[in-house]
Formats: structure tokens, sequence, C-alpha cells
């Protein structure tokens, strides 16, 4: 049995196990609704799935697979639970790579959808799902229908962002671009974050934008921004490694090279599509605060000693950089999976009480305000800003999403950390939250989310979602979005 025989015959099975719940159902079933199962990977969102606990659940973990590589037309066929290591490693070897890669490892194909996710290419080609050109998807009444923009575009540019609540994909097709090994990396420094926002907005309008373009926030009056192109001659540059456990952070190599002499530096393309991994951006670099590891430990066993109260965790807000000796014998064990999975051992909320692990998407005009806020407020750095392509399509609950018009450039910001003076983290969230929707901006759904139902539906469009739900059978057979990214 090829690959595609295999994975027709996993998705009849898949097929069936719904369609007998569904013969079988009592109306406690419904009120759950039917959820997917446990995933070999840990999962990339940061808050409880305890509504998992309450329904049946549906297994899909056996689509796993990279289908097929199609060179001519250079689009890739895959299953939803294939990682973004899998899916790069497939491709590369073909001279390709999807146009648009999120940065860790272990995020798979359909949490990418379903989690709009998004990365420095995104200036070009949008998010990840705006690179996908067909999904075949299991609806509610247990049909299997192949969608693209052209025969179900409703239902295609809906699905974004929708976290598995209008259907359950099964699998994807992805479009891939030319590229090579190595990549060059231009470094621009800036004293202000609105410099760096205004030669971002440039580069994209230029008659020759890089491929890839972020900045990393270092301080209120430092700024990097790194392009990107791919290159056939490596050796004529300086370059670095990010691959071996012992290699610098990502966010410490920049940090060293704001106001350094290399201005261009050459690293392997593998290396630099996954470069945040190690160390989540630059949560890992919390670990580096042994009292605030050992409050963390005293917490997760539910004992607190009294010279550790009141609440006052202030002096651990900023980020340690990792020494050799430490990513020498720990770096191992810093990769954004493991990170994740500790995370998810029942400590979800004393992340969310303590940090802020949030990403915004704001208009190019917004994104200087917000930016400065952050930092003047809450002192929470490094910051991450990533321009975004933004699209006018239907997609309901991508942040992207420009409903009634405006700039067709935005930027994720992404803040992730501690705030300053013990500020708690629903306190940081709840303040950016309206902040972001003052200066006509939307976050990603992945992380704690404080609104009510009803702030929620004042935010994305309540009338179209539940139409789309009733149209392909998904009302009484899968949850509400809400009942999944409300905390």
């Amino acid at each position: 049995m090829d690959l595609l025989q295999q994975h027709h015959h996993d998705v009849g099975d898949i097929q069936d196990e719904l369609i007998e719940w569904l013969k079988n159902r009592s109306p406690k079933d419904s009120e759950f609704g039917i959820t997917l199962a446990k995933q070999k990977h840990v999962s990339n969102t940061v808050r409880e799935n305890s509504y998992k606990s309450k329904g049946p659940r549906l297994g899909i973990n056996k689509l796993n697979r990279v289908l097929n590589v199609d060179k001519e037309r250079k689009i890739v066929t895959v299953e939803p639970r294939v990682t973004m290591e899998q899916l790069v490693d497939a491709t590369l070897r073909h001279g390709l790579v999807p146009a648009v890669i999120p940065e860790f490892k272990s995020i798979t194909v359909g949490g990418a959808i379903n989690g709009t996710a998004l990365e420095s290419t995104s200036h070009r080609y949008g998010q990840f799902n705006d690179i996908c050109t067909r999904y075949e998807v299991l609806i509610g009444d247990g049909a299997v229908i192949d969608i693209t923009a052209e025969s179900h575009p409703d239902l295609f540019y809906g699905i974004s962002g929708s976290y598995g609540s209008l259907g359950i994909i099964l699998s994807v097709d992805i479009e891939l671009i030319e590229t090579s090994d190595w990549l060059l990396l231009d470094y621009h420094d800036f004293n202000s974050v609105e410099k760096a926002v205004q030669f971002m907005v440039e580069q994209h309008k230029s008659s020759t934008p890089p491929e890839y373009l972020e900045a990393i926030t270092l301080s209120k009056d430092r700024t990097v921004v790194i392009a990107g192109n791919p290159i056939d001659n490596p050796s004529a540059y300086p370059k670095f490694s990010l691959s071996k456990t012992w290699d610098k952070w990502y966010y410490q190599h920049i940090h060293e090279r704001f106001g350094g002499a290399v201005r261009q530096e050459a690293v392997k393309l593998r290396d630099y599509l996954f470069r945040q991994d190690r160390a989540g951006f630059w949560m890992g670099g919390y670990a580096l605060h042994p009292l605030l590891l050992f409050r963390y430990i005293l917490e997760y066993y539910g004992h607190i000693p009294k010279w550790l109260e009141p609440r006052d965790i202030t002096k651990y807000h900023k980020v340690r950089m990792p020494s050799w000796w430490f990513r020498w014998f720990f770096g191992w064990m810093m990769d954004s999976e493991r990170l994740y999975h500790i995370m998810h051992k029942g400590t979800e909320k004393w992340f969310a009480e303590n940090f802020s692990i949030q990403d915004y998407y704001l208009p190019d005009d917004a994104t200087v305000n917000f930016t400065e806020h952050v930092i003047k407020k809450y002192e929470i750095l490094p910051i991450w800003l990533c321009p975004m392509k933004a699209t006018k399509t239907g997609q309901l609950f991508s942040p992207h999403y420009l409903e009634n018009g405006g700039s067709p450039l935005m930027f994720d910001v992404g803040v992730y950390g501690m705030a300053k003076d013990s500020i708690s983290g629903e306190l940081v969230v709840r303040d950016l939250d309206r902040l972001a929707a003052n200066l006509g901006g939307k976050k990603m759904l992945y992380s704690y989310s404080y609104y009510t139902e009803e702030e929620f539906w004042k935010i994305y469009p309540n009338e179209p979602y539940q139409s789309l739900r009733e149209k392909y059978f998904a009302s009484d057979v899968f949850l509400d979005i809400t009942k999944k990214v409300l905390n």
C-alpha cells in the first residue's frame, strides 16, 4: 500500500469513527462536542485544554506523513500532524521550501493553520494558511470534502484560526518556493522603534524586498532589523551556527550584533528557519534565574514558604543570557517542545499569572505606539517585530484580516516575558488587549484570553461564523471556538 492509499484508508477509519459517534451520541455528547485526541507532539498553545476531558476524542495521530512533493507544480501535499521540521526536511532536499515556516520545529501543519502561524517571510506571503491552496476536511455530518478558494471559499478562508471548530483538516496542499541551503543576513541598527518600523515598511515597498524580514527590540533605544536572502556563495561571508546545543541562542547572538562591526553573516537556511526553537524565543532565559526556577518548582508542588510571600519576583523580569557552560550542559533540554512540555505539566496557570506570552497584530502606523507602551509601562524585553502582509479574504479569526479595509502591511508584536513591579500577567494582557483593540489591532488566540463571550464577539464576527457552523454541520458536533480559546 503506497502513501496515498494508506492515507485514504486511515481517513476512512476516522470518518467511520465520527459517523459511529453521530449515530450513538447522547445529548451530553453533543453539549461537549467531539475533539481531537492528544497528539504526539506537545501543543504549542499555552492554555489548559481541560475542555478535552469532557467529551469523546477523535484520533488523527496516524495522519503524520508527507504524501507528495510535486517539484513541477511546486506543491507539497501533507497530513495535518506533519511537523515543521518534517516539512522542511522533505522539501529542502529538492531545493524547495514552503514560503512560510513557523519557527518551532514541533508545530504541526494543522496547528499552524488553526493557530494562524506566521514568520519573517510573512511580509511577502502572509500567514502559513495563506500559502495553502487546498484542504481535505472532515465536516460535521461525516462527509469528507476538498475545499479551495474556488469551490468552498467561505470554509476555505474561514477555517484559519478556527481551532477545529468548523471541521477537521485531513490533508493540505502547500505552495513551495525555490531556495538555497544558505541565507545571507544583513543587520541594521536603530536607536528607536519608530525608525526600525519605518525602515521595514520601506523594505517591504521596495522593488527588491528581502525574502526574510524581522526585528528584535532589545531596549527602547536599541532595535536590530534583520533582513535575509538566499545565497549560493556562503564562503564569501562570516558564518555562524544555531544547530548545535552549545551554540549561542539567537536572541543572544542578535544582542551581541547590535553596534558591532559584523553587518553581514551567512547561516544555513535550516538553522535560520528554526532559530527561535532553542529557548522558545527567549523564554528559556528565565530559567537562568535560580530563585525563579526554585519558586516555580515550589509552586508546582503547591508549597510556598512564608519568606517568598508576598509575591515579589520583580528582580526576575529581565531575560538573562546563557553562559557557554549552561548551553554546553543544558542546551539540549531547552528546545521549544521541552519548554512547552514543562508548561503543560499542569502549570499553565502559573505562567499565566507571571508572564505575558502574546502576539498582537497592529497596523503599521500603530505599531510604534503599542511597542513603546509595552516597554515604558512593563519593561518586557526583548520584543519581536514581524511585518505581515494583511488580507481582505474572509478569514474571520485571523488577526491580519482587514474586514473594513486598512493598511496592507501590519506588524506582529511578540510580547513574551515578565512585567516589572510584579504586575500580574492577567493585568498586562487585559491592558494590552484593550490597547490593541483601540489601535485597530487583534491578537493571536493561542494564548491566554480574558474576554467575556460578549467582549469576544464585539471583536470577531459571530453571525458569519455561526452560519458557517450550521452550513457545514459543526454546530452540535465540534465545540464552539469560545469554549476553546477563552480562559
